[in-house]
C-alpha cells in the first residue's frame, strides 16, 4: 500500500512539473516573429494565435471607409463574420453615452457642473455630504469617488422594466465613496449608468429611445441595437466565454440596467461610421451630431489615469503614440471584446470587435487592435501576440488546480471511523462532526475572502471567469462531500456492528 501511494505521489509531482514548465515555455505574452506581410495575413495569424472564433476589423481615413472585413464565424454553426455582424460593445458604449451628454450640454438641458442632484433629486451614497458635491463631470472622468467594483455584483440581474436602470443607480445608496468627488480617477460602471439615467431624464425618453434618434439613426447605424433580442433576430454574433483558454459558446442574458456603461451593441460597418463622426468634428455625410468645440472638449486630456501614461478623456483614453495624440476605448464584457483607436492627427481610425474576451489578457487583446493602428502609421513588422496556457491568471488556476487534486488524494485515502467492538456514539459523532465543521466554516472564508482578494463579487466571477469560479467551487465542494460521505458509511458501518 505504501508503496502504491508513493506511486500516485511520485505521478502527481511529475504531472505538476510539466504543466508548470508549458506555462514558462508560453510565459512570454509577445514574441517576435517573421515580418507579416499583409493586414489581412495578421488578423488571421493573431486570431489563430488568441483563439478567437470570430473577428470584425473596419479602418476608416479622414470621412473614408478604407477597410471593412470579417473574420471567422460567428457561432458553433460556423455562420462566417462579416462587416454587418454585431457584437457587444461592452465599454465603448461609455463613448456612445458621452457623446449623447455633450449633445444634451449643446441643447442647453445638461450643465457638466451642475450636481447630480439637480438632474435626480434622490440620487445619493453612503455619504450624504459627499453625494451632494458630485457632478456630472465628475461622471464623466470617473473621478465620483465611486468604487471601480460597485455594480459588480449587480450584472445580467434580469431586470428589463423600463425602471431597471433607475433601479441599478438606487444600489449607490449602500455603496461608500473611496475619495473626495474631484480628486481621483477610478473607472466605475455606474459613473456612466448615471449618466444614461440623467439622459433619460432629461430628455423625456429611454435612454435607449435616445441614442437610437440621436446617434444611431443620423449615423446611418443599421445593424447596432439597444436590444439583444432585436440584435440576435438580425444575426447578432454568439458570444464565447473563456475556459483556461478555450472558448465556448455562451448566450448570456441581455442587461439593460448597465446598458449606457456596457451593453449596446454594433457592428464594424456602423462604427467605422462613428469613427468618421468622431475624426470629423461631429460630422457624418449630411448629419451633425456635435459642434466641433464640444469634440474638441470630449477629447481634452482631464486627469491621469494612475500611473499608466493614459489620460481620461470623455469617454475616451488619451496617450501619445508615434509622436501623435491617440485616442481609444476598451470594451470587454464576459463574451464579447471591442476597442477603437483614433488617431486624430493623421485622420485614422480602427475598430476591432470580437465575440470572446478573457478580463484577465484585457492589455493582450488591446494590443491585437493597437497594433494595427501604429502599422497604419509606419507599416513596421507586426507581431504576433501568444497568450498563456490556460488563459488569463494562469498561476492562480495552476495553485487552485493543485488544491483540488491534493484535496481529491486525501478523499481517496481518508479513512473510515470504525470501532469494530465497544463504542460510544457521541465520541464518533464528535469525530465525524468536528471536521465537517471545519470544512464549512473554511468554505466560508473562501467564499468570503477570495473574491474580495481578487476585488471583485463572486457572482461576477461566474460569468467572466468561469474557470476560476468552478476551481473555487470544487475546492470548497471537496471536501465537505468527502465528510458527508464518510459520515454516512460510518453510521451505516456502526449500525451494523451494533446490531450484531
Amino acid at each position: 500500500m505504501k508503496s502504491s501511494n508513493h506511486g500516485f505521489t511520485h505521478w502527481l509531482l511529475r504531472v505538476v512539473v510539466v504543466v508548470l514548465t508549458l506555462i514558462a515555455i508560453r510565459a512570454p505574452l509577445i514574441q517576435a516573429q517573421p515580418v507579416i506581410p499583409t493586414l489581412e495575413s495578421y488578423v488571421k495569424a493573431q486570431m489563430q494565435a488568441m483563439n478567437l472564433p470570430g473577428v470584425a476589423l473596419g479602418i476608416v481615413q479622414g470621412d473614408q471607409i478604407v477597410h471593412l472585413e470579417g473574420y471567422g464565424v460567428t457561432d458553433p454553426t460556423g455562420h462566417p463574420v462579416t462587416p454587418q455582424t454585431s457584437f457587444r460593445l461592452a465599454s465603448v458604449s461609455k463613448t456612445l453615452t458621452a457623446l449623447a451628454v455633450m449633445q444634451l450640454v449643446e441643447a442647453g438641458k445638461l450643465d457638466l457642473d451642475a450636481p447630480v442632484q439637480h438632474y435626480l433629486p434622490w440620487f445619493r451614497l453612503a455619504d450624504e455630504q459627499i453625494s451632494a458635491k458630485i457632478t456630472l463631470r465628475h461622471l464623466l472622468y470617473h473621478t465620483s469617488g465611486i468604487p471601480q467594483t460597485a455594480g459588480y455584483d449587480n450584472f445580467y440581474n434580469g431586470d428589463y422594466s423600463d425602471t431597471a436602470l433607475e433601479n441599478n443607480v438606487r444600489h449607490l445608496e449602500s455603496i461608500a465613496s473611496t475619495s473626495p468627488a474631484g480628486s481621483t480617477y477610478q473607472y466605475a460602471n455606474l459613473n456612466y449608468d448615471t449618466l444614461g439615467l440623467i439622459i433619460q431624464s432629461v430628455s423625456g425618453h429611454s435612454y435607449e429611445t435616445y441614442i437610437q434618434d440621436h446617434i444611431f439613426t443620423p449615423l446611418a447605424m443599421q445593424h447596432s441595437f439597444t436590444s439583444q433580442t432585436e440584435a440576435l433576430d438580425q444575426g447578432m454574433a454568439t458570444g464565447y466565454r473563456r475556459w483556461f483558454g478555450i472558448p465556448i459558446a455562451a448566450n448570456l442574458p441581455d442587461d439593460r440596467a448597465t446598458r449606457p456603461s456596457s451593453f449596446l451593441i454594433s457592428s464594424a460597418e456602423d462604427m467605422a461610421h462613428f469613427l468618421i463622426a468622431e475624426l470629423n468634428s461631429g460630422r457624418y455625410g449630411d448629419a451633425t451630431l456635435l459642434s466641433p468645440q464640444s469634440m474638441a472638449e470630449m477629447r481634452r486630456p482631464f486627469i491621469p489615469i494612475g500611473t499608466t501614461g493614459l489620460y481620461s478623456a470623455m469617454g475616451l483614453d488619451v496617450d501619445q503614440v508615434n509622436g501623435e495624440q491617440r485616442l481609444a476605448k476598451t470594451g470587454g464584457t464576459a463574451n464579447y471584446y471591442a476597442r477603437i483607436v483614433l488617431l486624430p492627427d493623421s485622420g485614422w481610425g480602427v475598430v476591432v470587435l470580437a465575440n470572446s474576451f478573457d478580463i484577465g489578457l484585457a492589455e493582450q487583446f488591446d494590443t491585437f487592435a493597437d497594433q494595427i493602428s501604429t502599422w497604419l502609421l509606419d507599416q513596421r513588422p507586426l507581431d504576433i501576440i501568444h497568450l498563456p496556457i490556460g488563459g488569463g491568471n494562469t498561476p492562480m488556476k495552476v495553485a487552485l488546480l493543485a488544491v483540488i487534486i491534493l484535496e481529491l488524494v486525501f478523499a481517496f485515502r481518508m479513512k473510515i471511523v470504525l470501532t469494530p467492538n465497544r463504542f460510544e456514539w457521541r465520541s464518533v459523532i464528535r469525530k465525524l462532526l468536528k471536521p465537517l465543521a471545519l470544512d464549512i466554516i473554511i468554505a466560508l472564508v473562501v467564499l468570503l475572502t477570495v473574491p474580495r482578494l481578487m476585488n471583485t463579487p463572486f457572482s461576477f466571477l461566474y460569468y467572466f471567469a468561469p474557470d476560476i469560479f468552478w476551481l473555487l467551487v470544487a475546492i470548497v465542494t471537496i471536501p465537505i462531500v468527502k465528510d458527508v460521505f464518510k459520515t454516512l458509511i460510518t453510521l451505516r458501518r456502526l449500525s451494523i456492528i451494533q446490531a450484531i
